[in-house]
């Protein structure tokens, strides 16, 4: 049968990227029962956002948007790469029913399906397995509206591979909040994501089983940015950041902001208290009591920065207005804002750990270029190659993405493990 319009489409996509393999020096010699897999993120834009920004960020011919169009694209994409996991966001079901019968020969399997909260917006994160290479063990879909964090969606599961069965792979997929100036949020997503996959994978090793992490998505970060180091370090300190700055992505700095916090900076009046400094760092770096409480969770949630530190406060702060916010912050502060995750000290982005950086994208549209998705994995799992991105100079000349090229405004990351 000859190659189709998609198929020759995609195919050159591919071929445009090239693989990393990593040093000798970074691999172990595997053992004699050792088993690689694939492991593919893709953000394939929902329909619904494709329609509704289609002029605001899209500013591309209208059939490269045409869903009809991008599954033929996105389906020999996927069919080449031949994921062994496939982690999906902006997934909809109806619109994918069509897509997941040409992918039947790669005997895919649903292992989750996380739908958005809101009635308005159907997309969601899926996860998908080869069920003749993994068999999934147990699967939970986070719900970020539980603890008031928005309705964007994530899910885990927990698969074993059928030649290894001493082995286990917890496998995340999320999205978090796309609005750079609520890090508060996004920080508290990470934190309610990472929490259940660490719950997740103490289970199987509660069991007896070797398990290993891989955390996937489109997180709407950039690797110069605080909220990638929180991923990367494990802990960070809220008030030692602006709240609008924490994505480091498409950053819009309010100006009657600047000039509050300058005003703010004034150091002539003694500080009561080190909770007090804490608060009015935090104050002046653009936080409030809601977004500190989003951030380190609710009160019920122990954190490692609380301590007993008295709860006072002078008059420093300039008008009544502050001086209550500043109160308020401070029952969350209690002498320290530093918010940790689950995994701390534990993740490594496969990219780097790999190619020794990130891609230098993952999305392109007429707003933004930049890098938002990453392939993180816990410190004992081994990486052995990544799917590099295409040159940047040859997709702005097929008009940014969606490109005839490329179904979607992301482009899949990928990366082959070894257990």
């Amino acid at each position: 049968m000859p190659e189709s319009d998609a198929e020759r489409n995609a195919r050159l996509g591919v071929r445009a990227r090239t693989w990393a393999y990593a040093s000798s020096r970074k691999r172990s010699a595997p053992s004699r029962d050792a088993v690689e897999f694939r492991v593919v993120s893709y953000n394939t834009l929902a329909c619904g956002y494709a329609s509704e920004l289609r002029r605001s960020l899209y500013r591309v011919a209208t059939h490269r948007l045409e869903w009809s169009s991008r599954a033929k694209t996105l389906a020999a994409e996927l069919k080449i790469l031949a994921a062994d996991v496939l982690c999906v966001q902006e997934y909809e079901e109806e619109t994918w029913r069509a897509m997941r019968r040409t992918l039947d020969g790669l005997s895919y399997s649903r292992g989750a399906f996380a739908e958005r909260a809101s009635a308005e917006k159907r997309d969601g994160c899926a996860i998908f397995y080869r069920s003749d290479v993994f068999e999934c063990e147990s699967s939970e879909n986070v719900s970020f509206m539980n603890h008031g964090l928005g309705d964007n969606a994530a899910c885990v599961v927990t698969l074993r591979h059928r030649t290894r069965k001493d082995t286990r792979v917890v496998i995340a997929n999320g999205h978090l909040i796309f609005n750079p100036k609520r890090g508060d949020v996004k920080v508290g997503q990470a934190r309610v994501l990472l929490a259940a996959v660490a719950k997740m994978r103490e289970r199987s090793i509660g069991r007896g089983f070797e398990t290993h992490c891989i955390i996937c998505g489109d997180f709407n970060i950039s690797p110069t940015g605080p909220l990638y180091d929180f991923f990367r370090v494990g802990h960070l300190d809220l008030a030692a950041v602006r709240r609008r700055e924490l994505s480091g992505t498409l950053v819009d700095f309010d100006k009657d902001e600047e000039e509050h916090s300058r005003e703010s900076e004034r150091d002539d009046i003694d500080v009561a208290s080190e909770t007090e400094e804490v608060a009015m760092r935090a104050f002046r770096n653009g936080w409030d009591a809601q977004g500190i409480a989003l951030a380190l969770g609710d009160r019920h949630t122990p954190f490692p920065c609380r301590t007993n530190v008295p709860l006072t406060i002078t008059d420093r702060a300039t008008n009544v207005k502050e001086v209550g916010e500043i109160r308020e912050m401070m029952r969350w502060t209690s002498g320290g804002c530093v918010v940790h995750h689950a995994l701390a000290g534990e993740l490594r982005s496969s990219y780097v750990t790999v190619d020794g950086r990130e891609p230098a994208f993952t999305t392109c549209h007429a707003k933004f270029t930049g890098t938002n998705d990453f392939i993180w994995h816990t410190d004992k799992l081994e990486p052995i190659r990544v799917l590099r991105c295409p040159n940047i100079d040859e997709v702005i000349r097929h008009g940014r993405l969606p490109s005839v090229r490329y179904a979607s405004d992301h482009i899949c990351l990928a990366a082959d493990f070894r257990i």
